[in-house]
């Protein structure tokens, strides 16, 4: 720190010698630059990177106040060394990865965290190509594409770049860059966790779900068991069906044993007509056999209504010239009403026959 007269020449200065043992009062500080600007405006002022006049040389940033009065009288300075701005910068900074650069009112580089660049170099990216993001101040810088590299190379390399000025008084402009790996390696390392958490949960859940599979479906294991084996049941009643809590296996349940049932019925009937016409091919063959007329015989037969009728059957063998035998005719009548009338009658005999004046009438 020193005082500096009007012709910009120091009368006083701490420390009174450099570090090589020279004195620094009567130094010549009139080449500065921020001279003109200090005497028209006789404001604090903040001036930009100058080679020190002490040894050894380094970078120094002057900060200066002019003393009042009506005319210019002189000023007092200090010089801020670039190694506190360092570990400022490098404190702001810490364990993360991105990285700080202070740029001068003459955009030159006053101390930045990135290697390459050095003190009094301009800043190497050009912010006029990158692209900005949405309404931020934060750009997308890449680097431009190399021949012979892959296309993710400079994504490698790409940095998102957002440039902010200290404060009004100050006209400096801080410059923070976090590189894009970063960003993508950590969505890469989340989405490598997710992927492992979802895998470690598929293997839970696919067996799980393989048994409740197996419990949901065991209905219809079942019911196509029972469809293998109806063919050889003798009748559909007494089938155990599958249960299930399922409403869609329930119902398909429900139809399949209707339609077993039906089927069946209709099997039935189906037999019962075979029967009937075997009873029937055999007496007539009886008759054709034994040559002589046959009859009257009562046949039951049952109608496509489903209805069994009852007929009173005459055979007659049919001959030819010589006497032989070549067919038969035979005549049917419908008897069906007769026959439950005499039904009905034998009943009521039957019960007459066991009835006593001591009995007691309960039917």
């Amino acid at each position: 720190m020193g005082v500096m007269n009007k012709n910009a020449v120091s009368i006083a200065y701490s420390p009174t010698k450099d570090k090589s043992g020279q004195s620094t009062i009567g130094l010549d500080f009139s080449d500065r630059p921020y001279l003109s600007v200090l005497k028209k405006d006789r404001k604090p002022y903040i001036g930009n990177l100058v080679v020190s006049r002490t040894l050894p040389v380094e970078y120094d940033l002057s900060l200066i106040v002019p003393f009042s009065g009506e005319t210019f009288k002189g000023y007092c300075g200090g010089v801020v060394r670039l190694n506190q701005i360092q570990a400022i910068l490098n404190s702001q900074v810490g364990k993360r990865k991105l990285h700080l650069t202070l740029l001068d009112r003459n955009g030159k580089v006053i101390m930045s965290t990135r290697n390459g660049l050095s003190v009094m170099d301009r800043y190497d990216h050009d912010l006029s190509t990158a692209e900005r993001i949405d309404n931020t101040n934060a750009r997308l810088w890449m680097p431009p594409f190399v021949p012979g590299k892959t296309i993710l190379n400079p994504w490698k390399h790409a940095l998102i770049i957002s440039e902010k000025r200290v404060s009004s008084d100050l006209p400096w402009n801080i410059i923070v860059e976090a590189p894009v790996s970063a960003v993508v390696s950590t969505l890469s390392r989340n989405s490598t966790q997710t992927l492992v958490f979802v895998g470690m949960l598929l293997l839970l859940i696919i067996p799980l779900a393989y048994f409740v599979s197996l419990r949901l479906t065991n209905g219809i294991e079942r019911l196509q068991h029972i469809m293998d084996e109806i063919s050889g049941l003798p009748t559909v009643r007494g089938i155990e069906w599958p249960k299930s809590r399922i409403f869609e296996i329930r119902r398909l349940t429900e139809h399949v044993s209707r339609m077993t049932q039906a089927l069946s019925d209709a099997l039935s009937k189906q037999k019962s007509l075979s029967d009937n016409l075997e009873a029937q091919v055999a007496n007539r063959t009886e008759a054709m056999e034994s040559k002589k007329p046959s009859g009257p015989i009562l046949e039951d037969l049952i109608a496509p209504d489903g209805s069994k009728k009852w007929f009173e059957t005459h055979k007659n063998p049919k001959r030819n010239e010589k006497g032989d035998v070549v067919g038969l005719i035979g005549m049917s009548v419908d008897v069906t009403h007769r026959f439950h009338r005499n039904r009905l009658n034998n009943i009521c005999c039957r019960r007459n026959r066991n009835f006593s004046p001591w009995s007691t009438i309960s039917e």
